[in-house]
């Protein structure tokens, strides 16, 4: 009786760790992927930081810059994503990185530009940078 009881007691007790020994696990698993995510956010608004003061050509080149940076860290996170969220997330990323140049930067100036055509041409610049600013903003969404 006194053994049977005492291996009660040894199970029991192996049994609670285990199970306390799982839940630690899933709670830094979770926290780990929390972290990751947020080191994410903070990367993508520091690049949309970047890119607002951009101006025309260097608009793109600083785009350009972005995209290596972008794609490493949207793999970096990819399984932390949800997966109810991941297949809008993979896609906006890869519609961030491939963007043409022809959707950012507006059309060269003729010669003799006038008022209409300078303010088309800025009105394409911001419209470039409002679809760069809201890429990363969905980005960021589907990241938290």
């Amino acid at each position: 009786m006194e053994l049977t009881a005492q291996i009660l007691t040894t199970a029991s007790a192996l049994g609670v760790g285990y199970l306390l020994g799982y839940l630690n696990h899933g709670l830094t698993s979770r926290r780990e992927s929390d972290s990751r995510r947020r080191v994410f956010r903070g990367t993508i608004r520091a690049i949309a930081a970047r890119i607002e003061p951009a101006h025309f050509i260097s608009l793109h080149k600083t785009y350009l810059e972005s995209v290596p940076e972008v794609r490493d860290e949207c793999s970096k996170i990819a399984d932390d994503i949800r997966f109810w969220r991941r297949k809008r997330f993979t896609t906006t990323g890869e519609r961030y990185c491939t963007f043409k140049q022809s959707d950012i930067v507006p059309p060269p100036p003729s010669a003799a530009a006038t008022p209409e055509e300078m303010a088309a041409r800025k009105k394409k610049h911001h419209e470039a940078k409002a679809m760069l600013a809201e890429t990363l903003e969905r980005m960021i969404g589907y990241a938290r």
